[in-house]
């Protein structure tokens, strides 16, 4: 059974080139797209219908590039503020136990303590 103690010196590695390239995938099949739908020929009969959808489909394009703009934006950012491999490697994990608090600690004990007594009251039911 974990107690909060465990979560806060988890550690997690995130491989950032791979999103990065995902998202610049996505850009590049919206990008694909928009030059597809603006080559399409519009015929002569239902004219009016076929600019409304072909504008529509257009501003829907626009719209996810955007938000794959600003999702490689945030990529960016957090690439930017998490400290990479290299980094993280001369950094001990002490300073991680330095910044948790008495009271959380005491937290996940009661916690613990709370969670046995349940899978015990458990037990005696069955």
């Amino acid at each position: 059974m974990a107690n909060s103690a465990n979560y806060l010196l988890s550690k997690m590695s995130i491989n950032m080139t791979v999103l990065e390239e995902s998202v610049k995938d996505l850009q590049n099949s919206i990008k694909l797209q928009i030059k597809l739908v603006k080559k399409v020929a519009v015929p002569k009969e239902g004219k009016d219908e076929i600019e409304y959808m072909k504008e529509c489909l257009m501003e829907n394009l626009n719209i996810h590039l955007a938000d794959a703009d600003a999702e490689l934006a945030q990529l960016h950012c957090l690439r930017n503020t998490v400290p990479t491999p290299e980094e993280y490697a001369k950094v001990s994990g002490d300073h991680l136990v330095k910044k948790r608090f008495v009271l959380q600690l005491l937290f996940g004990a009661l916690c613990t303590y709370m969670g046995t007594l349940t899978n015990q009251k458990y037990e005696r039911l069955q």
